[in-house]
């Protein structure tokens, strides 16, 4: 699954009809791309 589809499959998920939104946020609130968190949470 590319983190794209992640991306987007997890702010459908939270309730966010708009990834792009949930990205912003997500960004603005911890300081980094959802991209990045995940790649450093896969890599524990």
């Amino acid at each position: 699954m590319t983190a794209i589809i992640l991306q987007k499959a997890i702010a459908y998920e939270l309730g966010f009809s708009d990834p792009d939104y949930f990205a912003r946020l997500f960004k603005k609130t911890l300081g980094k791309k959802i991209s990045q968190f995940i790649s450093e949470m896969t890599d524990l």
